[in-house]
């Protein structure tokens, strides 16, 4: 025999060698899980870089394999007498829990798992998790695994990260009502990837402890420190919220996460671990970042009766409409609008109130103007905001409509800028019922985006009106560059966008007459400059919103035009009157910081989210 010859014959003997793979099974098996599981389409694609995998003939005739873990050594995955057998007595040896998600640790092929399936008496979700693509795909050529892929109950992660599994097995897991999770561990796949599967089983050790949700189910109120758990994210509002926490002494804890994470595991994770060690009174959300669209969070939240108030500081209508699945009666909605509180109960939130926004008095303060870093911009009529035209231009994009809706875009916003109407969609199915099937057709998303391209475009044109206004009195504009496409550059003096929190408090104090028109989101609502500007006691003029009447007393501690033609005389007339514009900014400032800053909210945001869950 050559040498070629012998070491071709060793190495089948040692299992590092295989003929090719029937193809049928792999046919078979792919049709089937490309319709069942299309998210694992890629990984039916991948060409390893290097095998792996060696597939070989059982004693008793069925394929095992061995995976090589390194140059020198392989390791089997299965029984090299009988796979079937050794399957079978994995699957006796499981516990049949039939009030738990059972999660399998490695898959090999499948034997182990289809003994399972055959075991359980009764239907229960079976999610599979393998960390090696190779040994999918000839798990896939090797056996005829058609009853599994197809079976409804079966879900299946194959990749390396283990994030994204612990993701996977999170949103499973929701789905099924958070039900327990029962981890049970193919042993051969765990010694092979164990940094993998070991990431995922620390991931959800809290989330199976014994009594859990019992543990969760402690009694709320019941002391004068109210505790808060708030879910935190990149949005502005949160420190002001925090502030105001901190100087009503409430004690409270920060669940930070990005959109990305919400409903994956690690953060379900760090939710029961603050719950057991910090018992919170109740949970915080703004704008319901944190909860999940299919409400599998909030289902959580109400078997372990938590109660959690979602604070909208955005037009809810744009938003809730993909949350409706999270309405249960732990669920206390505060809305910034008052006008939105019958829209919400309309959607079945039972438990919703006005709670317009307010002002970080500690940041917005009156500064003198020798230490003011922005005093070069001091001027007697000032704006600051977004001319639109860029957001405005991208929205529309990113919705990708065409057609009719498209063409008209234009003159449905310019209408709906001057309408009463607060929604979109009612607007456009009352005033243009023609275009109304063609919107009413377009996908959830894309109609959202158009909703708010609506909104903005309505906007941007309502905006520009009233600060053409202003331009004989030359004020200063601080936003993005869509401003010097709009308005003559000569006219006005440009100042580039200013940071919220680092640069407004200066800019409000370097205006003799601060000048506001609101987004056309809000129709009757007031914006955060309504507060911001009293309290750095500067002076206001606004557009007339209904709800300013409720918080404060216009003409005497802000000022408001009724239409475009009002705004001349009326600025021109305060920067004429300078002891009546001071009078105007003091009473301002005292309301301000008498009834409106963060720390009222909170006080009434707790008084009120105490008597619906106490009662």
């Amino acid at each position: 025999m050559s040498t070629i010859a012998q070491k071709s014959t060793n190495e089948c003997r040692v299992g590092l060698c295989q003929s090719s793979p029937p193809r049928e099974f792999w046919n078979g098996n792919v049709a089937v899980c490309r319709d069942r599981h299309p998210h694992l389409d890629d990984v039916l694609q991948v060409v390893p870089k290097q095998r792996k995998v060696f597939v070989e003939a059982s004693k008793t005739g069925l394929p095992t394999f061995k995976y090589l873990v390194s140059l020198k050594e392989g390791r089997y995955f299965h029984s090299t007498y009988d796979p079937l057998s050794e399957g079978v007595k994995w699957a006796q040896s499981a516990p049949d829990d039939s009030d738990s998600v059972t999660v399998v640790l490695g898959e090999g092929f499948f034997y182990h798992i289809r003994e399972l399936v055959r075991n359980r008496q009764s239907i229960q979700p079976l999610i599979i998790i393998e960390r090696d693509s190779e040994i999918f795909q000839e798990a896939l050529r090797a056996l005829d695994l058609k009853d599994i892929l197809s079976n409804e109950m079966v879900h299946i992660f194959v990749g390396s990260d283990h994030k994204e599994a612990i993701q996977f097995i999170s949103k499973i897991q929701f789905h099924n009502k958070r039900k327990r999770l029962s981890l049970l561990h193919h042993k051969p796949s765990i010694q092979t990837f164990p940094e993998f599967y070991r990431a995922i089983d620390k991931a959800f050790k809290s989330a199976n402890t014994v009594n859990i949700y019992e543990r969760m189910k402690y009694k709320k109120f019941v002391n004068d420190e109210v505790k808060v758990l708030l879910f935190t994210s990149q949005y502005f509002l949160m420190g002001e919220i925090v502030s105001a926490l901190q100087r009503r002494g409430l004690p409270y804890r920060m669940l930070n996460f990005a959109q990305e994470e919400v409903a994956c595991g690690e953060f379900m994770e760090g939710i029961i671990k603050n719950i057991i060690d910090f018992k919170p009174d109740f949970l915080f959300t703004i704008n319901h970042l944190g909860m999940d669209r299919e409400g599998a969070l909030s289902d959580f939240l109400l078997k372990i009766e938590m109660p959690y108030a979602s604070w909208y500081v955005d037009n809810p209508a744009l938003i809730v409409k993909y949350y409706v699945k999270n309405i249960n009666p732990f669920c206390t909605l505060f809305i910034w609008d008052k006008n939105g509180v019958d829209d919400m109960k309309a959607f079945g939130f039972e438990h919703v109130f006005y709670l317009p926004l307010g002002v970080d008095e500690k940041r917005f303060c009156p500064v003198k103007s020798e230490i003011n870093p922005l005093k070069h911009l001091a001027s007697d009529v000032g704006f600051i905001g977004n001319s639109m035209v860029h957001k405005v231009q991208k929205r529309l994009e990113k919705s990708r409509v065409n057609g009719s809706l498209l063409s008209n875009f234009a003159i449905i916003s310019e209408d709906y800028a001057g309408s009463p109407d607060r929604h979109v969609d009612e607007f456009i199915r009352g005033r243009y019922p023609a275009l109304y099937e063609e919107y009413s057709k377009t996908e959830d998303d894309k109609r959202a985006c158009f909703d708010t391209a609506v909104n903005w475009e309505a906007t941007r044109t309502y905006r520009l009106e009233r600060v053409r206004k202003l331009l004989p009195l030359v004020p200063v504009i601080a936003g993005d560059s869509g401003w010097l496409g709009v308005l003559d550059g000569h006219q006005f003096r440009y100042q580039s966008e200013l940071n919220y929190y680092r640069d407004l408090p200066y800019f409000y104090n370097m205006i003799r007459v601060n000048f506001n028109a609101t987004s056309r989101q809000m129709k009757e609502a007031v914006n955060q400059r309504v507060f911001d500007v009293p309290a750095c006691k500067g002076c206001l003029v606004t557009d007339h919103q209904d709800q300013i009447h409720d918080l404060f007393r216009v003409g005497e501690e802000v000022m408001c035009y009724q239409s475009p033609d009002e705004i001349y005389d009326l600025v021109s007339y305060l920067l004429g009157h300078e002891t009546e514009r001071m009078r105007i900014a003091e009473k301002g400032y005292n309301r301000a910081i008498k009834d409106h800053t963060y720390v009222h909210r909170i006080d009434q945001m707790v008084r009120t989210i105490k008597d619906v869950y106490m009662s």
